[in-house]
């Protein structure tokens, strides 16, 4: 009886060990499993603070970007503004430019002219009729005297008869009764170069020159067309 007394009692010391140590393996494990899980939820906090993080910045950067995009083009814009009025600056001075020195190339024919012959195919025209057989009659067959009538019109005397031509001016040129004159001006000075005409197979250069009498002289013709 004493023994079956003892074997129990041994039996329950290591049942009672045994337990504790069971519990003891519980509490770790459980104490483990809520390291682990608390391990992963600072894990996940983290990971979205990161993943935040990288939203947040890639936004700024996003409307920095966009930021940048509009200043530039609001700068592009204001250089082409003011490029595009620099050139609506030039263009109008240009056309003043050119305004003026057609009035003033307008005010020297208004003074009256004289288009004459100069040379005869390339020779002073006075020693191509002493000795190269130039026409006698070249100077006063080709000479012209005239004044500005009005915008448009010119009146003119040729070989004692008078008659309306129309003239244009244009920046290079002044037209007259189909001859093509070219002219450049310095301040309100106008200068006028020569222009060839056709004489048969040979070539005529002429010259225009003013003329304070031209409006007398045309005015005096007897001969009025």
């Amino acid at each position: 009886m004493k023994k079956v007394l003892v074997v129990l009692g041994t039996t329950i010391v290591l049942l009672s060990l045994a337990a504790c140590g069971k519990s003891e393996s519980t509490a770790k494990d459980s104490s483990s499993s809520e390291a682990k899980s608390s391990s992963m939820l600072k894990e996940k906090e983290n990971s979205s603070k990161k993943e935040s993080t990288k939203r947040e910045s890639s936004k700024k950067e996003s409307m920095k970007k966009v930021s940048g995009e509009k200043a530039k083009a609001i700068s592009e814009s204001k250089a082409e503004s003011i490029t595009a009025a620099k050139a609506s600056s030039i263009t109008a001075e240009s056309s003043d430019k050119a305004a003026n020195e057609m009035t003033a190339v307008r005010n020297e024919l208004a003074k009256g002219f004289v288009l004459s012959p100069k040379l005869f195919n390339g020779i002073d025209v006075d020693k191509a009729m002493e000795k190269s057989g130039a026409p006698q009659n070249i100077v006063s067959d080709y000479t012209k005297v005239g004044y500005v009538k009005n915008d448009s019109t010119i009146r003119m005397e040729q070989m004692r008869s008078a008659f309306d031509v129309k003239y244009t001016i244009t920046k290079t040129y002044v037209v007259i009764d189909g001859s093509t004159i070219p002219y450049t001006t310095q301040g309100t000075g106008v200068t006028f170069g020569s222009w060839t005409e056709p004489h048969g197979k040979d070539v005529i250069t002429m010259n225009l020159r003013t003329e304070s009498g031209a409006k007398s002289i045309v005015d005096s013709v007897m001969t009025q067309n």
